[in-house]
């Protein structure tokens, strides 16, 4: 500040000591320089330096660098010192929550805890008792400057350097408002800002407040509230507003949201490796007392595709506070997926829906049921997905009822079992497909396994290159452990199963089942040869059966066991 008139009182602090211990009603003041400004308007002003606050037991409260306040005129005039704005600068603050979430805060090195309360509402309307103190009843306004927020999470074991910070309260008739903005200092490679506002009433608890979020880390967000934990397995800058408001009995009530997510990843832990997107943003409403999310939007861009989504999540806590379990279901549109580029173009699907379980500890998502729908075709997911420090474990398992030939392959990458899909594009035409079943196992460090299996009827095959085609035929192609088998091939109202045993390309045959012969026997109905299998042992198909989990296989059904003959395969 400057000021026409500035007096240093070297000679009077003792004094001017003794006069604020009065006026604050046992609160001591302790400080090393003290100088007393007048301005223009006769605004008389008091700065102190190197100020120590103690309690009426001497216990050190509070200590600032600087601390300047304007005194109310008229009781000066009457000989009572009555500050009406007070300003702190290089506040050292420290604010602690235990490992039960209370919080506590100390202002200065070696100070006891100014304030303690179960959470941060409480610790907030505490400060209201600033402005009910008969000595500070001419105070409208208190700021801190230039303020160092050193925050510690006990309960999450991190801790936080927030720099450049401010608080400011202000006072208007009844109503209290408290506004902060800090840098936190986190070491990236961008800087992250916040800022919060909260408004009350004196001699009540109901509030109303704000918080916006510019480039702050996801996993420091997170850990702070179970509506938010849901974000700990993220790594992105988030930018973005809550709002809400307690009620006059100290309840929360609903939160509202609006998230921006930057670049980023899905990384449960430093080992795992990364999902990464390009950007998300959604906006959802927090019901504590339903303990409830409703998401009225979700939008994310990855580089395998786009979604827009909206649902709710449902949320179960521990005891202890934390998020035990999240359920959701949405619903999905404007699906476009690519994954990995495995397809010339991105799939346009029209809808989804999906429900689901999340875990955190360690991260699991369990796929309760995921519906797909394109066109008149449906396709239906179940699974689980788990994000472990050795790597990603998934078994996902679906199902198509029904599609022609020609629309598997638009679904079917080149990519993807190339062999397979070309057998399939250059023999199987003008036919329906159905009972089409895939199954994905995947363990850190190894190739995923997939199995595949569908049924055709009404399909043009050809079996072999120097053979024509046939018409009408239905039969069972299977894709298992790498190796593609076309099985049980007939056609429709032909008694003769294996029709044309020409072979494509190398025959294989999965281990555990050994090659299916032939023998000529007469078929009674029609006085032709019939084909004639040696069955695979019983004890060879249960073993194929039982390996879910280490192998990917038809889900629900097993591994027919009977019946086969493999007229074409293609590793």
């Amino acid at each position: 500040w400057s000021g026409s008139v500035c007096t240093r009182l070297s000679g009077l602090r003792d004094r001017v000591e003794s006069r604020l211990d009065q006026a604050l009603g046992g609160v001591q003041i302790r400080f090393g320089d003290v100088s007393f400004i007048i301005h223009e308007g006769w605004r008389p002003r008091l700065r102190l330096t190197d100020v120590r606050i103690s309690d009426a037991a001497g216990q050190q409260i509070a200590e600032v660098s600087d601390m300047r306040a304007s005194l109310a005129m008229r009781p000066l005039l009457r000989g009572h010192v009555r500050p009406k704005r007070i300003i702190l600068q290089g506040a050292q603050i420290a604010l602690t929550r235990g490992t039960d979430g209370a919080l506590s805060m100390t202002v200065g090195a070696g100070s006891a805890p100014v304030g303690r309360a179960p959470n941060m509402a409480e610790l907030i309307e505490a400060s209201d008792e600033v402005f009910l103190s008969p000595a500070l009843s001419a105070l409208t306004s208190v700021e801190l400057d230039a303020i160092t927020l050193d925050y510690r999470d006990l309960r999450q074991g991190r801790s936080w350097v927030l720099d450049g910070g401010r608080i400011q309260m202000t006072r208007s008739a009844r109503e209290v408002r408290l506004a902060t903005g800090f840098l936190v200092l986190s070491g990236r490679d961008y800087v992250s800002e916040i800022e919060a506002n909260y408004t009350s009433t004196l001699d009540s608890a109901a509030a109303r407040f704000g918080v916006t979020i510019t480039d702050l880390p996801a996993e420091d967000i997170g850990g702070h509230s179970p509506a938010l934990a849901w974000m700990q397995v993220l790594r992105t800058p988030i930018s973005g507003a809550l709002r809400g408001s307690i009620d006059a009995g100290g309840t929360l009530g609903p939160v509202f949201a609006t998230l921006n997510l930057g670049a980023g990843a899905v990384q449960p832990t430093p080992e795992t490796l990364p999902i990464k997107f390009e950007g998300a943003r959604t906006y959802f409403t927090y019901d504590p007392v339903r303990q409830e999310l409703d998401f009225n939007e979700v939008s994310i861009d990855s580089a395998w595709g786009a979604v827009q989504g909206e649902g709710k999540a449902y949320l179960h806590s521990a005891d202890t506070g934390w998020l035990d379990s999240m359920d959701g279901q949405f619903r999905l549109s404007g699906i476009q997926i690519n994954p990995a580029d495995l397809f010339p173009e991105p799939l346009n699907l029209t809808h989804a829906e999906v429900d689901f379980q999340m875990k955190l500890a360690p991260f699991r998502v369990k796929l309760g049921q995921m519906r797909v729908e394109d066109g008149d075709h449906r396709l239906r997911l179940h699974g689980d997905l788990a994000g472990l420090p050795e790597g990603w474990v998934a078994n996902i398992d679906g199902r198509i009822d029904r599609m022609r030939v020609d629309q598997v392959l638009s679904y079917w990458p080149q990519r993807l079992a190339p062999k397979p899909r070309i057998w399939v594009d250059e023999n199987l035409s003008n036919g329906l497909m159905s009972d089409l079943e895939v199954a994905m196992r995947l363990k850190p460090d190894t190739r995923p396994d997939i199995f595949a299996s569908f049924e055709f009827d009404e399909t043009e095959v050809r079996f072999a290159k120097t053979l024509p085609p046939v018409q009408d035929v239905q039969g069972q192609v299977s894709l298992l452990n790498g190796r593609f088998h076309g099985d049980r091939a007939k056609r429709r109202g032909d008694c003769r199963s294996g029709w044309g045993r020409g072979r494509v390309g190398d025959v294989f045959h999965h281990p555990r089942h050994r090659h299916q012969e032939t023998s000529p026997r007469h078929c009674p109905h029609q006085g032709e040869r019939q084909c004639h299998r040696r069955d695979v042992p019983a004890g060879q198909a249960a073993a194929a059966s039982a390996d879910q989990g280490q192998t990917a296989r038809r889900p629900g059904r097993g591994q027919r066991a009977s019946g086969r003959h493999a007229f074409a395969a293609i590793g």
